[in-house]
């Protein structure tokens, strides 16, 4: 049986790596030639799927609480016992959400500052939510992507890469963060490269705060704040009600 479940985490990283990231790149060509608001929900639905789905084979190949704590073990990134070495961590760690929450506290103070952070995204347009009913799901969206990319990305592959499941690799910490960062930016190969480049240092980031924290917690409940946070910067019905920008720009 042990046999068995080494080979299924084995299949699951081969598939996180060669198949997955190319799931969403054909749906995504389509809804960029055709960005209308049922081809948004239906997107969103399969993205939805696709991670509970995923988060399902992941508990079952390796179990929770292998990949729930991240701890790290005598000797790996000694680097962070020193109070210096913590600090510029948590810094780093603290400045990019810090920049990354910026725009919702700007809009939350001052509201005309929404249209200018909604300029910012028309190359984004295509996908983001517009009607009442897309947002209901992109919320959805962003709860599904904060707790499994994070128990998928940050704590299997980590935990999997380092040695802490049964039969997996022994590549060390540093290794498997960098490993665990290049699946999630090759996750949004949709984007593009810069996409891919972006994501995979944002992976990074996530992976350090779940190494500094000890847990996935404050990991997942980060990323579900900052996805769930594009409502309240992107509320196109409210500054151009009626208007699609999506397929505005496509148009």
């Amino acid at each position: 049986m042990d046999v068995v479940l080494q080979l299924a985490q084995d299949l699951g990283v081969l598939v996180l790596f060669t198949v997955t990231p190319w799931l969403d790149v054909p749906a995504t060509r389509r809804l960029r030639a055709n960005p209308t608001s049922a081809a948004r929900l239906s997107l969103y639905r399969r993205i939805c799927c696709a991670f509970w789905l995923g988060l399902a084979y992941v508990l079952a190949v390796a179990g929770p609480a292998r990949i729930w704590t991240i701890a790290r073990a005598p000797g790996e990134w000694s680097w962070l016992d020193n109070p210096y070495g913590a600090g510029a961590a948590i810094a780093l760690c603290a400045a990019f959400f810090a920049a990354a929450f910026w725009p919702a506290v700007r809009v939350l103070r001052d509201p005309a500052q929404r249209v200018r952070f909604t300029r910012g995204m028309r190359s984004l347009a295509y996908f983001m939510p517009a009607s009442a009913q897309e947002r209901r799901w992109w919320a959805a969206v962003s709860v599904a992507a904060g707790v499994c990319e994070e128990f998928v990305m940050r704590g299997f592959l980590i935990q999997y890469f380092r040695g802490a499941l049964d039969g997996s690799l022994h590549l060390g910490l540093t290794a498997a963060v960098l490993l665990s960062s290049v699946a999630f930016g090759i996750g949004h190969a949709y984007q593009g490269v810069s996409g891919i480049v972006r994501t995979g240092l944002i992976g990074g980031i996530f992976a350090l705060t779940a190494v500094l924290s000890g847990s996935l917690l404050l990991p997942i409940v980060l990323h579900v704040l900052a996805d769930l946070l594009t409502l309240l910067v992107y509320r196109p019905d409210d500054d151009a009600p009626g208007a699609d920008p999506g397929a505005a720009r496509a148009t």
